[in-house]
C-alpha cells in the first residue's frame, strides 16, 4: 500500500515531528511504502529525519499563499499529479489546511483520505476559513 502525508513540512512544529515518527515507523513494514508531500520549504531544512526509503517531495519552495494556489488550480493539479505518478492509495492531510485539496485529489481518483487534525477544534486562529476545512474534511473523508 502506498501512503502519502500530504502536509506542511518537517522544519518545525508538532506535525512535522510526530509524523516523522509514524511515518518512519510504517516503513518498516514491507507492506508500505511511504511518502511525504510537503507544502513549501526545502527538504535540506529539515529538522526532523525521515528514513531514507521514504520519498519526500516539496511542492513549492517558498511559502506561497494557499488560497492563491487552490483558486488558480496550482496545488490541486501538482498533489493530483502526485497521486497518480506514485500510484498512492491513501492520502493522510496532516492538518485542517490540507483537508479540502486532499479529498478533492482523493475523491477525483477513487482513492482514500484520512484527515488528521493536530490542533484544537476550538482554535480558530490558525489560519482563514480554519472552520470550514475541518467541516469539509469530516464531511468527505
Amino acid at each position: 500500500m502506498n501512503i502519502c502525508f500530504f502536509m506542511d513540512g518537517f522544519d518545525g512544529g508538532g506535525i512535522g515531528r510526530v509524523t516523522s515518527i509514524i511515518a518512519n515507523e510504517l516503513q518498516k513494514n514491507p507492506a508500505y511504502q511511504i511518502f511525504a508531500l510537503c507544502y513549501a520549504g526545502n527538504p535540506e531544512k529539515d529538522i526532523y529525519p525521515l528514513d531514507k526509503a521514504i520519498k519526500e517531495e516539496y511542492i513549492y519552495p517558498t511559502r506561497q499563499s494557499m488560497t492563491k494556489t487552490v483558486l488558480k488550480g496550482h496545488l490541486i493539479s501538482k498533489v493530483d499529479a502526485f497521486v497518480k505518478e506514485n500510484q498512492i492509495d491513501l492520502i493522510i492531510a496532516c492538518g485542517a489546511q490540507f483537508y479540502p485539496v486532499a479529498v478533492i485529489v482523493a475523491k477525483k481518483n477513487h482513492r482514500k483520505v484520512w484527515c488528521w487534525e493536530h490542533t484544537d477544534p476550538r482554535n480558530k486562529r490558525d489560519y482563514r476559513f480554519q472552520d470550514e476545512s475541518r467541516a469539509f474534511g469530516a464531511r468527505l473523508s
